[in-house]
Parts: C-alpha cells; sequence; structure tokens
C-alpha cells in the first residue's frame, strides 16, 4: 500500500456515509496549461448523466487499468444513497470487490500531482451545493488525469465530454467542504492475505462510523476463512 487508509477511512466516513453524488455541475471555464503541463494517456473521456457522476468516474479510472466495465454495469453494482447519488465508500469498496487496491483518503493539491506525476489518475468528490436544512447538500465527483505544476494547475473531468484545465486554488472550496476526500484507485496486489487486510481495514472503519451490522458481517466472513487470526479476534 502506498497509505495507510484505516485512519483516514474513519475520519472521512461520516462525510461517505452521508455525501452522494451526484449533483448538477456548473462547467468550469477552462484555463490554457503552461509548456510544463502532464496529462496521463489513456483516460476515457468519460459522459454521463447528472445522476451517474460516481459510476461514471469509477468507470474511467477502471478502463484506464485496463477493465472494460461499463457505465451501465457499475450503475447495477453501485447501491444509491442519498439524492440517488453514490456514497465514496461504496465506490471503493466496489473497486477493491473487483481486485483493486483503492482508498479513500483526505488528500491535497500535493499528493494528487504526485500521483498524476507517476501515472495514476484520481477521482475527487467536491461539494457544488451547500444547501440550508439537514442533509441536503449536494456534491459531485470529478476525474483527475493532468498537472501543471509550475502553475498549480489540474485537468478534470466533470462528465460532459469536454476535459477542463482549472486550478487547485480555484477547485479548493469546493474540495475542502468534503474534507478533500481523494479515492486512489491501482491495480491490486495479488494474494488472499492482502484482501483480507483490505476488507478488515473497511470493516474496521465501518464500526467507527456506527455500521455494526455491516462490520460484524465482514468480521465473521474474514474468521471463516482464517479462524486462527489473533488480529481478528482482537476486532
Amino acid at each position: 500500500m502506498r497509505f495507510s487508509s484505516a485512519g483516514w477511512a474513519a475520519l472521512l466516513l461520516p462525510v461517505a456515509l452521508t455525501a452522494g453524488g451526484c449533483a448538477a455541475y456548473t462547467p468550469l471555464r477552462t484555463l490554457e496549461p503552461g509548456p510544463g503541463a502532464r496529462v496521463i494517456t489513456g483516460v476515457p473521456v468519460p459522459s454521463f448523466g447528472i445522476q451517474s457522476c460516481g459510476a461514471g468516474s469509477l468507470s474511467a479510472i477502471l478502463n484506464y487499468h485496463g477493465e472494460p466495465v461499463t457505465l451501465e454495469e457499475l450503475e447495477t453494482a453501485l447501491p444509491k444513497g442519498r439524492n440517488d447519488g453514490v456514497l465514496s465508500l461504496d465506490l471503493v469498496l466496489e473497486a477493491r470487490r473487483r481486485g483493486y487496491d483503492a482508498q479513500m483518503i483526505e488528500g491535497s493539491p500535493e499528493l494528487v500531482e504526485r500521483e498524476l506525476l507517476e501515472g495514476r489518475p484520481v477521482i475527487l468528490m467536491i461539494e457544488v451545493l451547500n444547501a440550508p436544512g439537514e442533509r441536503r447538500d449536494l456534491f459531485h465527483y470529478l476525474v483527475a488525469d493532468g498537472v501543471e505544476p509550475s502553475k498549480g494547475m489540474v485537468r478534470v473531468h466533470l462528465g460532459d465530454g469536454k476535459p477542463r484545465w482549472t486550478t487547485f486554488e480555484r477547485l479548493d472550496k469546493a474540495w475542502r467542504a468534503t474534507r478533500r476526500t481523494t479515492l486512489l484507485i491501482a491495480p491490486g496486489r495479488p494474494g488472499a492475505r492482502t484482501a483480507s487486510q483490505n476488507v478488515l481495514r473497511y470493516a474496521v472503519a465501518l464500526e467507527a462510523a456506527g455500521r455494526v451490522d455491516e462490520a460484524v458481517a465482514l468480521y465473521r466472513d474474514l474468521l471463516e476463512d482464517d479462524p486462527g487470526s489473533p488480529l481478528l479476534w482482537t476486532n
């Protein structure tokens, strides 16, 4: 793993369990990048409806990594949350179910820049409407696949088939409202042990967020596979 995600997952779960994309998002006016711009080649330019930004963003990332999954397949597989959106945690778990090393962390411009320069597109969650009243805010997922370090710029896909360049500074208020929720997805490492560790981390995060029944079900599945694990019995 490049990052330890259990701690961040527990901190971000209150957002991830209540904030589901998507919503209509006023398109950013694209800016001109400088000569130092770097774009990851091979990332599909996604186009999807306003309620499909979660499935659409995940589909673009998985297709880049060589899995030809369609938006429709993911729409069927992903549970719908508030406002017919998809929870960040469910995007992570779906990627993990397919064998990927998926993490939900609190990002930063520096982290995103590093990921992009190393050839890994990322998904960012932003707030697009801060509505009065409880749990009425609206959110949107973006795919980031390019960076211009000298200008603090990033290339994002909103879902309308038109990649746009913007600055991290311009994006930050909407991104910061989600605690800079960032999804990192990369091909997973082989081995049942790694898969079990992945599931255990998210079971712990679910328990910390109050989703005890779901966590207990995961613990039981893991214990059936490895009844002698001292780590599992401590949880």
